[in-house]
């Protein structure tokens, strides 16, 4: 369950291992529907995942990024995602920074998506580095990246 894998989260003595697990299934349960959305948010798995953007390995932080993305299709998500200490901060160090294409690429399309409300714009266009690295994204991306990051830019 949701609340289980975020205790994994939680728990400052599960293996590293056990924490790359549980992001994983984190990843695929918010995949499947609003009532897994809802169930990873009101667990408190937000903050345990925008630390993982911060990682220095790769599939770890796809995986975190992702699963904020699929939380974010979720709205009232997104106001938890945006609430979340340090979250932009966190997201945008993913776009910038990421271990893998794919990283930057989930955190484009999340930024997308929670640029679906309107009070979240100015936030992020404040940020230049943000602009930048989509340009960057549409430059040297794939097509689904490009596409992505078009999506994030308008």
């Amino acid at each position: 369950t949701a609340e289980s894998l975020v205790n994994q989260l939680r728990d400052s003595s599960s293996s590293e291992e056990a924490q790359k697990e549980a992001v994983c299934e984190l990843r695929l349960l918010a995949k499947w529907g609003d009532e897994h959305r809802i169930s990873i948010a009101q667990a408190g798995a937000v903050p345990y995942l925008l630390d993982h953007l911060y990682s220095s390995d790769a599939k770890l932080q796809e995986n975190a990024v992702t699963a904020l993305l699929n939380l974010s299709i979720y709205a009232p998500n997104r106001e938890v995602i945006m609430s979340s200490r340090g979250a932009l901060d966190a997201i945008v160090h993913c776009l910038t920074a990421g271990r893998s294409l794919e990283a930057k690429q989930n955190a484009a399309a999340a930024i997308f998506s929670l640029l679906v409300v309107e009070n979240y714009r100015p936030i992020v266009g404040d940020r230049p580095e943000v602009i930048r690295a989509l340009l960057d994204l549409i430059r040297l991306g794939n097509p689904k990246c490009k596409k992505d990051a078009l999506k994030a830019l308008f």
